[in-house]
């Protein structure tokens, strides 16, 4: 089961252990990849929504031609595989939400 958080009515404060991903420390690329799960983890939870393109167009514009097709395929595998194991609800914030995803300030959610 997958289901995002935070997009209705987000005011984008954090909630309880949650923290700014700017502020964990992770290189653009880690960063480049989680904000490709919320793509693809949410084509899971609204397949109309495309997210699968839109984590497409992510990854070509940050890997490549060469590079963004691998890196999706895997990462896609990674994230169903993750999806298909657990026993309790995989939550993630929504990519499109302007609370929890600001891209003009590079703010992204992260449950630490």
């Amino acid at each position: 089961m997958t289901g995002y958080i935070h997009h209705q009515g987000c005011d984008g404060t954090p909630e309880g252990n949650e923290r700014r991903v700017a502020d964990m420390g992770y290189s653009v690329r880690e960063s480049t990849f989680l904000e490709l799960m919320r793509f693809y983890l949410l084509t899971f939870t609204d397949p109309g929504s495309h997210g699968w393109m839109q984590a497409g167009s992510l990854a070509s514009a940050h890997f490549g031609p060469n590079l963004a097709p691998r890196i999706a395929h895997e990462l896609l595998g990674a994230v169903n595989a993750v999806r298909l194991l657990r026993s309790s609800p995989l939550e993630f914030s929504h990519p499109g939400c302007p609370g929890c995803f600001a891209r003009q300030n590079g703010i992204l959610w992260a449950r630490s």
